[in-house]
């Protein structure tokens, strides 16, 4: 789904038309001294905040900078870093971020498919792999009484090993499927 409207022609020759051009202001540069061609390429790179140039075409540039959206980080509220960076896990950390909004992008449409983006990278994150979705009996007598008491549907999600020794004396569940379960549960309700 491309949300975005196409480049008129009309569009494209207003890019043309406008003084910028990437290339010449290093080439001009270039030509006083042998090395500047690279010091002026990593300070316009520096300028922009960019690792590289998407491009040597000054209308491809300007189009990316100026004519789509854009989707830029802020920031995560709740997490500690740097010096006095705590050793207690935050019940609640926030990411910060903004969308440029363009012609023809509508904010509903927008709002869905970053929500269903999102979840779907929550979904695998944990186990790096989509689900099985398996039926599998068992007999958990308390589940009934959840579901009753709190009128929802219950899911009983196995976070085990076949090595666990369910039901037995020396019962156990690893450490890191403890840990698994605890980021899939947090996946499934964002």
């Amino acid at each position: 789904m491309n949300l975005v409207a196409p480049v008129t022609n009309e569009e494209r020759k207003l890019y043309e038309t406008l003084d910028f051009d990437v290339v010449c202001i290093i080439y001009c540069h270039c030509a006083m001294k042998l090395n500047h061609f690279l010091i002026v390429q990593e300070e316009y790179r520096a300028d922009i905040g960019a690792i590289k140039l998407l491009s040597d075409s000054k209308e491809k540039i300007l189009m990316k900078r100026w004519r789509y959206s854009t989707l830029s980080l802020h920031g995560i509220v709740g997490a500690s870093s740097g010096e006095d960076a705590k050793t207690v896990i935050p019940a609640k950390v926030t990411g910060k971020f903004s969308i440029r909004f363009v012609p023809n992008m509508k904010p509903v449409e927008v709002d869905s498919l970053v929500l269903q983006h999102l979840n779907a990278l929550w979904k695998t994150r944990v186990y790096g792999i989509a689900p099985d979705y398996i039926r599998e009996g068992d007999s958990i007598p308390v589940t009934t009484i959840f579901q009753e008491m709190t009128r929802s549907s219950v899911l009983l999600l196995p976070i085990g090993s076949s090595d666990d020794m369910a039901h037995s004396q020396n019962e156990r569940i690893n450490l890191v499927n403890y840990m698994d379960g605890i980021k899939l549960l947090g996946a499934l309700h964002p």
